[in-house]
């Protein structure tokens, strides 16, 4: 077992696109008996570790701005024109701000890119 899990630990980031298949794995391994429930367990958690250490860092980042982004990279990753987003978050009438249960806040240009993203 713990060959297994340290060759999955350290694989794990190798695996990009694949974390998905993880659980199905650890429950064929489980079933077949190679595995205890604490095994899978602490495989498990190892991964979600992984997976919230991969997270990026917020304040590396400034805040979005739509003007920054080219027309040529907003019409790749929102899949609309530049000028049509601000229209488009304007005929679905969202709120002019948003406001999460942690305070922060957000236009409704930036919500519908993330949205559209």
């Amino acid at each position: 077992m713990r060959q297994v899990f340290f060759y999955v630990s350290s694989h794990s980031s190798k695996m990009a696109g694949h974390d998905a298949l993880l659980p199905e794995i650890l429950a064929l391994l489980k079933m077949s008996g190679l595995f205890s429930d604490e095994d899978v367990l602490l495989l498990l958690l190892a991964d979600a570790v992984d997976q919230y250490e991969r997270i990026p860092d917020h304040k590396k980042y400034d805040r979005f701005d739509l003007e920054l982004v080219s027309c040529d990279e907003c019409k790749h990753f929102f899949r609309f024109q530049k000028e049509h987003i601000p229209v488009l978050a304007e005929l679905l009438r969202m709120p002019e701000w948003y406001k999460s249960k942690n305070y922060v806040t957000w236009t409704r240009v930036e919500g519908l890119c993330i949205l559209l993203c």
